[in-house]
């Protein structure tokens, strides 16, 4: 086949690849007659050779004895290609945890290549919870920030610093710490009173963000909440998601402010003890 070899532009290239790309997948293992990619394709003999004309002209095939073959920049432009979709699909299955967030707040996308989402179908749906329980569950270590929390976290953490002696460090958002302390007074006091628990606090968050260090390796973990309700939550053991998320954990961490609650707890329970110990004294 003659064909008049002249280089195309970027764009032409790409829409090559995409529209051709049955065919230079089909020529990943061997060179094929016209014929026999026809066959393998259910398509028309006319449309597999005009697909090979664009592809040599791209200089990604070359036709020999009616045999087409990938040549070398062929089989790179395939696994770019190939590549470049799987991407594709990744941020699509991540975006649908991503569309929770305001459209002002930035997540770097070192968090959606190559990540993985966790996304509810419902509002009953629990396996967001279930991944983010995991995480807890296995990790040897855990730093984060929390925008929100649910009870079922609590219990958690204080599972795994009290029972398990893990190293617990967080930043929490007024709000959440105000219902701890409304909630789970006695618990936040016992995990402030251990080595292993570290809470700050601060006025706001963007979302909830954590690096969970597991046996093997560590986990950079978005949890994405809607309503109050956990939506979604993103993971990425990518060496550069970690490095980005240990950078707003720092971040924020400066920001923060500590948070002497085990004083406080004590406080509040000497004074009951003193009111008990009037009233009785009054009777």
């Amino acid at each position: 086949m003659d064909v008049d070899m002249v280089a195309p532009d970027h764009s032409d290239v790409f829409d090559v690849l995409r529209s051709r790309a049955e065919i230079l997948v089909a020529l990943s293992g061997e060179g094929k007659s016209p014929a026999d990619l026809s066959a393998d394709l259910s398509v028309s003999r006319s449309t597999i050779d005009r697909g090979l004309h664009e592809l040599e002209r791209a200089e990604f095939v070359e036709v020999a004895d009616s045999v087409a073959t990938l040549t070398l920049s062929g089989r790179l432009a395939l696994e770019t290609y190939t590549t470049l979709v799987e991407e594709l699909d990744e941020i699509g299955s991540v975006a649908g945890a991503l569309e929770s967030l305001p459209s002002e707040i930035a997540v770097d996308p070192v968090m959606v290549r190559g990540g993985s989402a966790v996304v509810a179908a419902s509002p009953d749906d629990e396996r967001p919870l279930d991944q983010l329980r995991s995480f807890i569950e296995g990790a040897t270590s855990i730093r984060g920030c929390v925008r929100e929390s649910a009870e079922a976290q609590v219990e958690l953490y204080y599972q795994r610093v009290v029972e398990d002696d893990v190293s617990v460090s967080l930043v929490a958002t007024a709000d959440v710490v105000g219902r701890l302390i409304g909630t789970r007074r006695p618990q936040l006091a016992e995990l402030l009173g251990t080595d292993s628990f570290t809470l700050r606090t601060t006025d706001t968050l963007p979302y909830s963000l954590f690096v969970f260090e597991l046996p093997r390796r560590s986990v950079a973990v978005l949890a994405l909440y809607d309503a109050g309700r956990l939506a979604g939550v993103v993971s990425s053991d990518s060496p550069d998601a970690v490095a980005w998320a240990h950078d707003q954990l720092d971040r924020w961490w400066n920001e923060s402010d500590s948070l002497p609650l085990s004083t406080d707890a004590e406080t509040d329970t000497d004074t009951a003890a003193e009111t008990d110990a009037d009233a009785a004294a009054d009777e």
